[in-house]
């Protein structure tokens, strides 16, 4: 078994991550294409109180394609999506009390809601949800501003 860790001090918590790589019994496995197995233990301790936690997965990934340093920034990573895009749908758009729920209207209303995030990273808005609030009731003047329309 091969580990890596990372330690980060940051926002008053301490964060602890160790993530252990095995092949052990990946030739037994009937899974299609199992490359390793993984288990990431992440401790938190905020004000001298210390919270473990335990996660598992699979990758098929072999250890020559990914070691467990690599594989720990993959899982990282995969937290980075999740706080830039729904994160910010959750809290800027309120889409988790949305009462659309039916028919087409959610699919089209999440598909507004990513062009306008993509939209405002595109232009370097540093403040997704105070853009949303300043424009919310001036959409001729928004519309101005991204060349849909003319004054």
């Amino acid at each position: 078994m091969r580990s890596a860790g990372t330690l980060e001090k940051n926002r008053g918590r301490i964060e602890r991550r160790t993530l252990s790589a095995s092949t052990q019994d990946v030739a037994w496995s009937d899974w299609p294409g199992l490359g390793q197995f993984l288990r990431l233990e992440r401790s938190v301790t905020v004000h001298g109180e210390t919270t473990t936690t335990v996660q598992y997965a699979i990758t098929s990934l072999s250890p020559d394609r990914a070691s467990p340093e690599q594989l720990l920034d993959l899982w990282r990573g995969r937290w980075d999506i999740e706080n830039r895009l729904f994160w910010v749908r959750d809290v800027a758009f309120r889409e988790d009390a949305s009462r659309i729920r039916s028919g087409n209207a959610p699919l089209s209303m999440s598909h507004i809601k990513d062009a306008a995030i993509n939209t405002l990273r595109a232009l370097k808005v540093p403040n997704i949800t105070a853009a949303l609030r300043e424009n919310a009731l001036k959409v001729p003047d928004l519309f101005h501003k991204l060349g849909i329309t003319t004054k």
